[in-house]
């Protein structure tokens, strides 16, 4: 990767992922800010979709150097400071520098956060998480300056566009906030009256510091003015699509048998053919495996540690793994009715929160065994403090943890050698029975080389230290075979020659290609030995958004926000009628010049009805969606004649009936389109693109009205004779989120230069 040779290809990378970044990598260069994208769904918003990184300035490594390598790196860059973050945190919270490397490799490591490589903007979030979590701390506690930088961090993580893992953040960093509330009303006990041990739900029940909450909330406030150029069009476009508080089901949960992919990363999967396993069940992730050693140490803490940072995240880890469930486990169906959760999707997502929590916990159950490593020599049979009474019991609980895990192991490993329901045949069998032997021989040997490890000094003190770093490593990385994969990048350069020789090319404002529903559901399942052949013949089938790689134009795509619209039509040209063909009178309103072969998913089939993506002079005929989407979708429908326009705008349309007239001239780009039209009467001018709100109208130079033309795009009024019709991309909200980040900027700037009285700050009321 660091060299070049490969590109990272699993699953959303190369179908979602890159894609993206070749985009914005494209404008960036052209100069332009790509706040529309007209090349998938008829258009659609781009910037806003927030998962784009486009204002996140990380971008800048994969922006300014060649793709594919320089996205590879970007990712590898974020991976590591993901681990040197949670190391960082581990060394605060424990004061140890051991445990605190054990936390960092589990963290970088752990199964999801390698999964998520293939998702450049969750990499990113996840490699901030460590340190928005370390600087809120620090910045809650101390305000001034330290709250300046957290605001910053917490910004830059706000631009990776990874909502859920964004959540997650500060979600624990408001649970720590009580505990720094609960820490700052301890202050004033006297010295000589010991504070007594916390339960788990005690830090609840002390009062709040009003100090800590000024200060969260004035962190969480810059961190929103800084983040607002992002925030507003997500939150805009948020309102305008197809999510809604009951978007979402319980559809990829974890089943309850998927507690076991815990201890045994293979069990239950499904092995595909170029080798790559999926989860049966749930296809968001193929491994949330966190290392056997790592998961026993983080079960120690849970049992013995009493510090109530590791509390909380203990507690915050269960209620997570439960919502993970889905509707299988009471919690999500309880809250789902309160919280509208529907809009994240996938409660299996619940499980990213464990990434952190479990390293972070292991680290603790460690600084807890060697409690006594300065009470007395490690060859003493006696203990001379509680320190060492209590770290001897904790050897006790890591050993006793220890052989419960593997005997829960070897009991999944038989059960699912007799039942591996996904996986049939001896080659997954095996594949079981090496993945539940590993991890087996992984606990037993990570767990001898910790106790081990407590007993050494010197040069063996350092050994062992390496050999339990090494076992963590050597574990997470071969816990899945083929975990991300790679092929050569010439399989994503530009320049597809298959799909060079397509006329009329299918480009922004002159036509368009599109799969039917048929090849799509086969793309989705068709995998062929070699990963490298089948993103060969996904790119010559333009599927999901590979068509960004060869700037070609198409009326479906993956990204997370869809206008609500769109997706209607969208739905009803794939379901309508046969679903190896399109309706043939919507086909040619879209300007669908290249269908999928109804024999071959990888030819095109060319179309010479389709319709400029520019039309005029067509009757309008007032109509509400339930009455316009089936003559849309009827072979009766002209759309070179009648435009469905909805009722509560006829007042806006002059035209009565259709006219004559012509289009002279069109230019069109992204976020501009020009045209010159000739009518002897007053008409309407309707575009083939995707409406939403930002777009505004002018004819010859004067504000016009923009109306929902055919239920999802667009048409403007024009007088008789000749005009000039200009759309631009105008969006407000974008406009204000800018000026409200300056501010921040601003903000943060007198907050660094101004030393601010601390007493006003530090008074508990």
């Amino acid at each position: 990767m660091l060299l070049g040779s490969a590109s990272f290809v699993l699953r959303d990378f190369s179908v979602f992922g890159y894609p993206i970044a070749h985009y914005h990598r494209e404008c960036f260069w052209r100069g332009e800010l790509p706040l529309w994208n007209p090349l998938n769904n008829c258009g659609l918003p781009f910037l806003a979709q927030w998962n784009t990184m486009t204002l996140y300035p990380g971008s800048l490594l994969y922006l300014l150097p060649p793709l594919p390598w320089s996205l590879g790196c970007f990712m590898l860059f974020h991976l590591w400071l993901g681990g040197l973050g949670a190391y960082a945190v581990a060394r605060r919270w424990t004061g140890e520098n051991f445990p605190a490397a054990v936390a960092g490799v589990a963290y970088a490591f752990h199964g999801l956060t390698q999964q998520s490589l293939m998702w450049p903007n969750n990499i990113a979030a996840l490699g901030l998480l460590p340190w928005v979590v370390l600087t809120a701390e620090r910045g809650v506690r101390e305000g001034g300056r330290p709250l300046v930088v957290a605001a910053l961090v917490g910004a830059l993580q706000m631009l990776t566009g990874g909502p859920e893992v964004i959540l997650f953040t500060w979600l624990v960093v408001g649970a720590l906030t009580l505990l720094e509330g609960k820490r700052q009303k301890a202050k004033g006990k006297s010295a000589e009256a010991p504070e007594a041990p916390a339960s788990s739900f005690s830090f609840f029940l002390f009062p709040f510091s009003f100090a800590a909450a000024v200060r969260l909330g004035a962190l969480m406030a810059l961190v929103a003015a800084l983040s607002a150029a992002q925030l507003l069009p997500f939150l805009d476009l948020l309102r305008h699509s197809q999510r809604d508080a009951g978007f979402g089901d319980s559809v990829w949960s974890l089943p309850a048998w998927g507690l076991a992919n815990f201890l045994v990363p293979l069990f239950r999967c499904v092995l595909t053919s170029p080798g790559v396993l999926l989860h049966s069940g749930q296809n968001w992730t193929s491994s949330y495996y966190a290392g056997t050693g790592v998961l026993a140490l983080a079960l120690l803490a849970v049992l013995r540690v009493s510090d109530r940072r590791a509390r909380l995240l203990s507690l915050f880890g269960a209620v997570c793994l439960v919502l993970a469930l889905g509707d299988g486990g009471f919690l999500f169906s309880a809250l789902k009715h309160v919280v509208p959760l529907g809009v994240m999707r996938y409660p299996v997502k619940f499980v990213i929160p464990l990434t952190f929590i479990l390293p972070l916990l292991a680290a603790f159950a460690l600084k807890e065994l060697f409690r006594d490593a300065t009470s007395q020599p490690p060859s003493s049979d006696l203990p001379s403090s509680t320190d060492e009474v209590r770290a001897r019991m904790a050897r006790h609980r890591l050993r006793a943890i220890t052989a419960v895990l593997v005997a829960v192991v070897a009991l999944i490993a038989v059960l699912g050698w007799f039942n591996p329901l996904a996986g049939e045949g001896l080659e997954t069998q095996l594949l079981l029975l090496y993945s539940a032997l590993a991890g087996g021989l992984f606990l037993l040997f990570t767990t001898a080389a910790v106790l081990n490890l407590r007993l050494a000094t010197g040069w063996r003190g350092a050994l062992w230290t390496l050999a339990v770093l090494g076992l963590l490593f050597a574990d997470l990385r071969l816990h899945l075979p083929s975990l991300t994969p790679r092929v050569p990048p010439a399989f994503l350069h530009p320049g597809q020659p298959d799909l060079q020789a397509l006329v009329p090319a299918p480009r922004d404002g002159i036509a368009r290609a599109s799969l039917t529903w048929t090849a799509l559901k086969e793309f989705k399942s068709k995998l062929l030995p070699s990963l490298a052949d089948t993103l060969l013949l996904q790119r010559v089938g333009l599927y999901d958004n590979l068509n960004l790689l060869d700037g070609l134009a198409k009326t479906d795509g993956i990204f997370s926000l869809y206008l609500r619209e769109q997706q209607e039509v969208e739905a009803r040209m794939f379901l309508s009628g046969p679903t190896n063909s399109l309706p043939d009178s919507l086909a040619d309103f879209l300007g669908i010049a290249h269908v999928s072969s109804p024999t071959n998913i990888f030819k095109w089939q060319r179309r010479d009805t389709a319709l400029p993506l520019i039309t005029v002079g067509q009757r309008p005929e007032f109509a509400a969606a339930e009455n316009a989407f089936p003559a849309m979708a009827s072979t009766n429908w002209n759309p070179a004649e009648t435009v469905f326009i909805h009722p509560w705008d006829k007042a806006l349309v002059p035209a009565t009936n259709s006219a004559p007239d012509k289009v002279l001239s069109a230019k069109w780009t992204a976020h501009r389109i020009e045209c010159e039209v000739e009518s002897p009467a007053p008409t309407l001018v309707v575009l083939a693109q995707a409406f939403y709100h930002p777009w505004r109208a002018t004819v010859n130079g004067q504000p016009a009205n923009l109306l929902r033309a055919n239920h999802a795009f667009q048409a403007v009024p024009v007088p008789t004779g000749r005009s000039t019709v200009r759309l631009e991309y105008v969006d407000r909200r974008f406009q204000l989120g800018v000026a409200l980040t300056a501010l921040g900027l601003v903000v943060c700037a007198v907050l660094w230069w101004r030393k601010l009285p601390s007493a006003a700050l530090n008074t508990n009321h």
